[in-house]
């Protein structure tokens, strides 16, 4: 019977300490009137899109590819076939746990495709 309790006594403190070290910062990035020159060109406006990009980290070490706010950028205006952005926000969030995090980079804006 004391092992049952033992067991879910170190269970029970490590939940504790993974809910304690864990966190949320949000990074506000920036906000620019356009991706690319637009330089009096007509446009189509295609609607608001989002573009993430994430990289994991394990004890410090990126377990995945590395976060880029071009590939956020890239994917927004992807999503919907456009060729720019325009009314553009940048953020990043970092999601901090016991022994790995997560590091976001968002771009939002609306899509634009050139006639």
């Amino acid at each position: 019977m004391r092992k049952v309790f033992a067991k879910s006594g170190i269970l029970l403190s490590l939940v504790f300490m993974l809910l304690t070290f864990s966190s949320c910062i949000h990074n506000p990035g920036g906000i620019a009137a356009s991706s690319t020159p637009i330089d009096g060109r007509k446009y189509d406006n295609l609607g608001a899109s989002i573009g993430t990009d994430r990289v994991i980290y394990i004890l410090g070490i990126p377990v995945t590819s590395s976060n880029s706010l071009q590939a956020a950028r890239n994917e927004a205006i992807d999503n919907k076939n456009g060729d720019a952005l325009i009314n553009v926000t940048a953020s990043g969030y970092l999601h901090f746990y016991l022994v790995f995090w997560t590091y976001t980079s968002s771009v939002q804006g609306d899509v634009i495709k050139f006639q």
